[in-house]
């Protein structure tokens, strides 16, 4: 998976994208998501997460904010 071309435009990504991205399984995401880790945006009854900011707590080393 890329990243973004467009640096305005912040790509969304599903519970399965972002745990390709993070190395974890799709549960560890959702937990992550209900722990408040990192926080989701409601698309049409979805939860989705920012590409950035999943490439921004890999950046931390995943560290908390």
């Amino acid at each position: 998976m890329t990243p973004s071309k467009n640096p305005t435009r912040d790509r969304l990504l599903s519970d399965s994208e972002a745990s390709e991205l993070l190395g974890v399984s799709p549960t560890s995401v959702r937990r992550m998501r209900r722990d408040a880790t990192l926080s989701t945006i409601k698309v049409r009854n979805r939860s989705l997460l920012r590409e950035s900011e999943v490439l921004a707590y890999i950046a931390r080393g995943g560290d908390e904010r």
